[in-house]
């Protein structure tokens, strides 16, 4: 099964004006490393990268991260 992008993340980001830049330098990674995770084109989101982003942004992981 092909992995799918984090669309709804995605989309969160581009109606709120939130820069991938300012997400990552957040979690502590490089912009390069969350375009990879948000495009599911390497590693996944940490639990711990999870909570700070649905924390910081008042989302709902199930929603967000598990397309539920």
């Amino acid at each position: 099964m092909e992995k799918q992008p984090y669309n709804k993340l995605k989309a969160f980001f581009i109606e709120n004006g939130i820069k991938h830049k300012d997400v990552a330098y957040y979690l502590g990674i490089t912009e390069q490393t969350f375009s990879a995770k948000i495009n599911k084109n390497g590693q996944d989101f940490t639990l711990s990268q999870v909570r700070k982003i649905c924390s910081k942004y008042k989302l709902d992981p199930n929603i967000v991260f598990l397309n539920i």
